[in-house]
């Protein structure tokens, strides 16, 4: 809300150079303050202009690591789920270092070199309801910079995918589907530099959930280059781009854990003994030898919706707390509690445990839709 001086308040004197130079710095000073908050970029009514989370290679965290494959469903980047279509072998979904000035990383999903399948190569971004709601009927820009491989053979696209559903993934499918926005990847990349393409369209009145999906479709035989790959990926409400937003990477960590977090130390991809002091949570027991122990905790964020725990063992190759004094395994280790805000760990400590032992524990939790 704008500041508006009394006029007939001698303690407010519109027309003083005090007074105007007090107007001046704090206009100033909102300025800024939305800078921090925000980015200098203007915002739609989410506050926030993309409207995508982690759709800046560079600035997502990649907390599952930085390559996979399509032989399942699997988050790569975050918020980003691949498959290729099948399950078949033979796509790689990776980080790789972008030539992108001013940008870090870049989101390659590829055809692997010699490959002759033809099943379709995906990735997609699925909004919860929650937050496409606020988009139904609205105007908006969907832009991608990225390039192309010298040998990307087939079909490339991305479009925006819009549902009648609840909470659903936009891979698996959307009830009532509809594209409304479609980008044409092929054709708008080249492979000697990175290019910015924009699309825009209206997002149905009746949508109730919005995603995107990126579909390569491959020909014949697989050269080297067959790929393309992303340094940025932006859905904003505006008739037109806007310009790219460049969110801290702290900011867009905090927004990924609302669906995914890791006790591993960032940059570590989480897997069975991965050593002590890798970020486990840990506990000192309250009884020694084989008793029971738990370990609990809040989650960083409020999740989604209650998530799906997964244990690793720091010392071993295996899903057990490990007492790291002794050192051994703990047994019957198993997520006891898992709500949307909290969680605890159960397990029976080691024979050998004592009070001074040190129990340690990794975990994921996971709230994708």
């Amino acid at each position: 809300m704008a500041y508006v001086p009394d006029p007939t308040d001698v303690t407010q004197p519109t027309g003083s150079v005090l007074a105007q130079t007090a107007a001046a710095e704090f206009r100033a000073l909102k300025a800024y303050i939305k800078g921090l908050v925000f980015g200098a970029n203007p915002v739609g009514s989410s506050g926030i202009k993309n409207r995508l989370i982690g759709g800046d290679f560079s600035s997502n965290p990649w907390q599952r690591g930085i390559t996979g494959d399509g032989t399942a469903f699997r988050y790569i980047p975050d918020r980003w789920d691949c498959v290729r279509a099948a399950l078949a072998a033979g796509a790689t979904f990776s980080r790789q270092a972008s030539g992108d000035a001013g940008y870090q990383y870049d989101f390659q999903i590829q055809r692997d070199n010699g490959n002759a399948g033809v099943g379709a190569i995906q990735t997609a971004y699925s909004f919860e309801t929650k937050d496409s709601l606020s988009l139904a009927g609205k105007t908006v820009t969907l832009s991608v910079r990225g390039s192309k491989g010298a040998n990307l053979s087939g079909t490339a696209t991305i479009s925006v995918v819009c549902g009648t559903g609840t909470d659903q993934n936009a891979l698996t499918g959307f009830t009532g589907a509809t594209l409304p926005i479609g980008i044409d990847l092929a054709a708008g990349f080249n492979s000697v530099s990175y290019t910015t393409i924009s699309a825009t369209g209206v997002i149905p009145a009746n949508t109730t959930q919005v995603g995107l999906i990126v579909t390569l479709g491959p020909t014949g035989t697989a050269g080297a280059a067959d790929f393309v790959h992303f340094t940025q990926i932006q859905l904003e409400e505006s008739p037109a781009f806007t310009g790219f937003e460049r969110r801290s990477a702290e900011l867009e960590l905090e927004l990924c854990k609302r669906y995914y977090w890791k006790s591993f130390l960032q940059g570590t991809t989480p897997v069975q003994n991965a050593g002590v002091n890798t970020g486990e949570i840990t506990i000192s027991p309250n009884a020694a030898a084989a008793t029971t122990q738990r370990f609990h905790g809040r989650h960083p964020v409020t999740m989604r919706v209650a998530p799906t725990g997964t244990l690793y063992n720091p010392g071993a190759a295996n899903a057990q707390a490990r007492d790291e004094s002794v050192p051994g395994d703990c047994s019957g280790s198993a997520i006891g509690v898992a709500t949307s805000e909290n969680y605890r760990i159960d397990t029976t400590a080691n024979a050998g445990t004592v009070l001074a032992s040190i129990l340690g524990i990794h975990v994921t939790f996971s709230a994708e839709l």
